[in-house]
């Protein structure tokens, strides 16, 4: 049997492969303000006489925010928090950690509804919250072509 114990002293006479087959559409509650997507992943480990599956379901994303300000974001720039997930899945996503205000942050940057957009987070005790999601300015898609380019050469 595969136990977290043994994947963790593994040799190399164990294979572990782990694959994430399906990916819920994050569920949105408007009185919690808040989005959650979970994925299933199916490990597998093996060695010369069994082969186990293991069925882990693992949150990917958890997220807050104000709903003044979700509303505020969505008549200014169009996009809603609800939506941040996009970014976040995202394959070519570029993250910017900074502090502010005393505040640990990141800004998200990658290509979500036809535009190079950011989503900005503060990282709080409890968890993420969302302060914005709009496009990004010609510096930033600048910065992040450039990025995409030295990266992903």
């Amino acid at each position: 049997m595969c136990q977290d114990s043994a994947v963790r002293s593994f040799s190399h006479a164990f294979i572990l492969v782990a694959v994430v087959t399906e990916l819920n559409k994050p569920e949105y509650s408007n009185r919690q303000n808040e989005i959650q997507a979970n994925a299933v992943m199916y490990v597998f480990c093996s060695n010369k006489n069994n082969l186990t599956l293991v069925v882990c379901v693992v949150t990917i994303t958890y997220m807050k925010w104000d709903e003044d300000k979700r509303q505020r974001n969505l008549s200014k720039h169009n996009l809603d928090f609800a939506n941040a997930y996009c970014v976040l899945e995202s394959p070519f996503r570029l993250d910017v950690d900074t502090v502010r205000n005393d505040e640990y942050r990141t800004q998200s940057f990658a290509y979500v509804f036809d535009c190079l957009a950011v989503l900005s987070v503060v990282h709080t005790g409890n968890g993420q919250r969302i302060i914005s999601f709009r496009r990004a300015s010609r510096v930033e898609r600048e910065i992040y072509h450039e990025w995409l380019a030295n990266e992903f050469e």
